[in-house]
């Protein structure tokens, strides 16, 4: 056989089996990462028959590369002591230059499979679902010799982002390490959208970014709880407690608001302001219901209620904050109601700290 024709075969085999379809040593790494988890409990048993592509979702696959997930990568955080802290990782020190060109490239090429239920170990359950849906494991050797796994993982409650989901091997047991959130909308054209909207309706939109909501449309009263009024808010000893009590990271409040900064929270949270949304300060994902349609049994759950925010500088640093109220019920026996402070960040405001209130 001429030397040409023989490499043009070989060319022909490795495009086959490199693009449009895993190779088959990727394909087993992805069946060994399943069959090696530990299977405690029932979701785990639960694999999608057809796996997601995240390079075929518009918006998602600009995300899907390893510098996005180097630079966007956030730690798994864990209680230590009586504090959550983040695990000291960091993605950009765990991978070489080849190893993270090595990841991109598999990144890129990811494709859907469809499961085979003959390579799963006789636990899994494999089903369709619209519900929650995930990418097929991408295995990636670090520096050290272990073994990280990324998934793309997405669902229908969340639909403003989606995230990769990052394991590592340790003493043969898979462990999450972190997460990258993957916005799944055009993060450009929303801040864009809602820089020239009044400061209060740039904050309504951040929070619901990427919902399709339904909205009271008259500013909701905030929930005043047993004390009848929220003075103690004033104080740095509140937010201190707040913030143990808090699965949010936690937020030094000295180094961002100043005493008049909370004496100005407190007042607002115990005013009482009326008023209704102006519907052409909402995007498009937006709709305000009135309370003459409340009654109608699709638009009793799952209806936002929202107080009309407090916008304010900071006196440290500088920076912008909103407060507000926020509550939303889903069924007769599951609601909640919340204070909120957003920040904003890069044109856009972004949780800063979360109190629940009330659940029920």
């Amino acid at each position: 056989m001429p030397k040409f024709l023989a490499l043009l075969i070989i060319t022909i085999f490795n495009y086959q089996f490199t693009f449009g379809q895993l190779t088959q040593k990727r394909l087993q790494e992805g069946y060994e990462y399943y069959n090696s988890r530990e299977i405690v409990i029932s979701p785990d048993k639960i694999l999608l028959s057809n796996t997601l592509n995240p390079n075929q979702i518009q918006f998602v696959c600009k995300w899907i590369n390893s510098d996005s997930i180097v630079k966007n990568f956030e730690a798994k955080r864990s209680m230590v002591g009586n504090r959550l802290e983040y695990l000291q990782i960091s993605l950009d020190s765990v991978f070489s230059d080849n190893q993270k060109q090595q990841l991109n490239y598999k990144l890129q090429n990811l494709e859907r499979v469809q499961l085979e239920k003959n390579r799963l170990t006789a636990e899994y359950e494999l089903r369709d679902s619209s519900f929650f849906r995930q990418s097929f494991p991408i295995i990636q050797m670090a520096k050290d010799s272990s073994n990280y796994v990324f998934i793309y993982e997405e669902a229908k409650f969340s639909s403003a982002f989606g995230r990769i989901r990052i394991e590592k091997m340790v003493e043969k047991e898979w462990e999450w390490v972190g997460s990258v959130m993957i916005p799944r909308f055009d993060m450009y054209e929303f801040k864009q959208r809602i820089k020239p909207l009044p400061e209060e309706y740039q904050v309504i939109n951040s929070f619901l970014v990427g919902r399709k909501a339904k909205i009271k449309s008259e500013f909701a009263q905030i929930y005043k709880g047993s004390d009848g009024n929220y003075d103690r808010y004033a104080c740095f000893d509140t937010w201190a407690k707040i913030q143990k009590s808090s699965f949010d990271e936690v937020k030094d409040i000295t180094l961002h608001f100043s005493k008049s900064n909370l004496e100005l929270i407190a007042k607002y949270l115990n005013s009482k302001i009326l008023g209704s949304i102006n519907d052409s300060f909402l995007l498009d994902n937006l709709q305000t219901v009135g309370s003459s349609e409340i009654a109608n049994s699709s638009n009793k759950y799952g209806l936002y209620n929202i107080s009309k925010p407090y916008v304010f500088k900071s006196d440290l640093d500088g920076e912008l904050y909103a407060i507000f109220y926020w509550s939303k019920t889903d069924g007769p026996l599951n609601g909640s109601g919340n204070i909120i402070i957003m920040k904003k960040v890069n044109g856009r405001y972004v949780k800063f700290i979360s109190r629940m209130l009330w659940i029920s």
